[in-house]
């Protein structure tokens, strides 16, 4: 939260709090400890990982695009000058989709 307050004061927003928290308890259960190499969730789950999760980790709060939700349906067009995505900042993965998913 800091980091983002430093860089992008205008979208600061302190009711982030907990998503940052979120966030910050995703990383570290997906972080390999480094004496064993072994993460949290492969110790809760046993099962073994390819550390992905960490190797495409995003900053929290930097500017991310979103697609606009007409393209996203089959055969969804919009007017050819019109913006094709929106800007918002990431906070997270979601909870209750893919791993893969960004909240934003």
């Amino acid at each position: 939260m800091i980091h983002a307050a430093l860089h992008w004061p205008k979208v600061e927003d302190e009711t982030l709090w907990p998503l940052a928290v979120s966030h910050s308890a995703h990383l570290y259960n997906h972080t390999p400890n480094s004496e064993s190499g072994i993460s949290p969730i492969e110790m809760f789950s046993r099962t073994t990982s390819d550390a992905a999760v960490i190797r495409y980790a995003h900053v929290w709060s930097a500017p991310s695009y979103t697609l606009e939700s007409r393209l996203n349906s089959a055969g969804g067009k919009i007017p050819k000058w019109k913006p094709r995505s929106r800007r918002g900042q990431f906070v997270g993965h979601s909870p209750v989709h893919a791993e893969n998913t960004c909240l934003g």
